[in-house]
């Protein structure tokens, strides 16, 4: 994905937006590989059911939070950095919601 065509990101930025290619990796690629590492390393926690101490007046009950996705996301990608659009889908993709993509009609 990301790390195998880094460089077609960065030329087709530079073509596009005239952004160097320090800038397209500062500003684009490197977040986006850091969000996508941080959601694949915690995604088995995140998903997992926190659970709580249970009162002794309250047993055998469980006392739990258990996190669930609301639906569907929608991301507006922006003009300037079409790339760093990305580090939102993964992080909603991450929470298990569906995700709709707007990109830039400028971009």
């Amino acid at each position: 994905g990301m790390v195998d065509m880094e460089a077609e990101f960065t030329e087709s930025l530079r073509l596009d937006l005239n952004n160097p290619p320090g800038d397209t990796f500062l500003a684009n690629v490197s977040p986006f590989k850091s969000e996508a590492q941080h959601a694949f390393n915690n995604i088995d926690e995140w998903s997992q059911a926190n659970y709580k101490k249970v009162p002794v007046s309250s047993y055998p009950s469980q006392i739990y939070t258990k996190y669930e996705p609301l639906g569907v996301a929608l991301v507006m990608g922006s003009w300037n950095y079409p790339i760093s659009t990305l580090n939102s889908v993964c992080s909603a993709i991450a929470a298990g919601n569906a995700v709709i993509i707007k990109p830039s009609e400028h971009a």
